[in-house]
């Protein structure tokens, strides 16, 4: 197989071409691709001598808004590549990004940036997003911008935001939350856990139980690898991390979640393709119940999120047992479940169960054993599944 080229440039969206070597980002002043490979060729040699990459952006101009998005979305699509970076984070990204250039205008220069046009942008959202968007935007353009002054150092100063950009305050984000909270009940009840786990099949009827076992989203189930469901002092548990912060996640099965595991695994199709062999759960076809997406615009980060199997299969069994509220998804079986355990007087195995960091000096010199876990377990399975006719 032939080497790549170490020299190949790729074409941005405004027709001018970029190269990323050794962690900084270079970009042609031309848009002729022939002319763009001698300018990296004469600009290479200053770079690997540790050159400011100020140095090698447009003769006599500033970087541009456009600029600074179009490299920092380079950035995030290697990251999403990489593994290191959810499609839902990305998409996040893409949008903060893209609508911060929109508003204050691409070809404006960074230097030129005031405090008005950051207290535009984030006026321009508050009209539109609840208090968590408009914070989530917020923190996406700051982080964008100090990325490029440290990372590539495509900018050599932090721009001035002034004090008309900032996240919203708690406080709305408390009285947000109380208005939702009153308009529905953030947990399932116990007639609606009977009638989830009675309508689903295999093995999403599974799937099910884990989430209210131990509180794991769909994400996580869809993760799960067979051998971190294993026996441990005489009990099944399931001992993995979450994969979002690396948060050590243990807790105990209940008997019917192992008979479903067990019925699930005995019809567990072939893992097809590229799909990891070790998955405890594949869809119909060998295929991962969850993936992230993405599509590109002239090798340019165009979209990106995230399909999950589970959550959308959820949603058509809640349909059909008649448990449809607004925002009650696969995700709130885990809500259901931190509600049961959360006035465990263990509190440290609690943490543990739901994957939970356990604070201070305590998680280095208490050891949380399968009897601790197991009685948090056992709270669980007692408000959740002591149901009439549940099984």
């Amino acid at each position: 197989m032939a080497k790549r080229d170490p020299n190949r440039l790729t074409r941005r969206t405004d027709g001018r071409w970029c190269k990323k070597f050794r962690g900084v980002y270079w970009t042609s002043r031309s848009k002729d691709p022939d002319e763009a490979q001698r300018e990296w060729l004469a600009a290479k040699p200053g770079i690997l001598d540790g050159q400011a990459v100020a140095n090698f952006l447009q003769v006599g101009a500033e970087p541009t808004v456009r600029d600074v998005v179009n490299e920092f979305l380079s950035d995030r699509q290697d990251r999403l590549a990489a593994g290191t970076m959810t499609g839902r984070t990305a998409a996040a990204y893409i949008k903060a990004a893209r609508s911060f250039a929109e508003i204050v205008g691409p070809e404006a220069t960074v230097r030129e940036l005031a405090p008005d046009d950051f207290a535009k942008a984030r006026a321009a959202w508050a009209a539109e997003l609840g208090p968590w968007k408009l914070s989530e935007r917020v923190t996406a353009v700051r982080t964008m911008f100090k990325w490029a002054a440290a990372v590539p150092r495509l900018i050599d100063f932090a721009p001035w935001y002034g004090d008309r950009f900032g996240v919203a305050p708690a406080a709305e984000k408390r009285r947000v939350a109380r208005d939702k909270a009153r308009d529905a009940e953030p947990i399932f009840d116990g007639e609606e856990i009977k009638r989830l786990l009675s309508g689903a099949g295999m093995p999403l009827r599974a799937m099910i139980l884990i989430g209210l076992n131990g509180g794991m989203y769909a994400r996580d189930v869809a993760a799960l690898k067979r051998h971190e469901i294993r026996r441990r002092d005489g009990a099944m548990i399931i001992d993995t991390d979450r994969g979002k912060n690396g948060v050590p996640w243990s807790f105990v099965l209940w008997p019917e979640t192992v008979a479903a595991l067990d019925e699930a695994a005995a019809m567990r199709p072939k893992p097809k393709g590229d799909t990891d062999p070790d998955l405890a759960f594949v869809t119909v076809w060998g295929n991962p119940f969850y993936r992230q997406t993405s599509t590109f615009a002239d090798a340019m980060l165009e979209t990106a999120g995230e399909y999950s199997a589970i959550a959308q299969e959820f949603e058509r069994l809640a349909g059909r047992v008649g448990v449809v509220r607004p925002g009650m998804g696969f995700g709130k079986l885990r809500h259901t479940y931190v509600s049961a355990v959360d006035d465990h007087p263990d509190r440290n195995a609690a943490r543990r169960s739901r994957g939970h960091l356990v604070p201070g000096i305590e998680s280095h010199y208490r050891k949380i054993t399968v009897a601790h876990l197991k009685s948090v377990a056992e709270l669980a399975r007692r408000r959740l599944l002591n149901h009439p006719g549940l099984f």
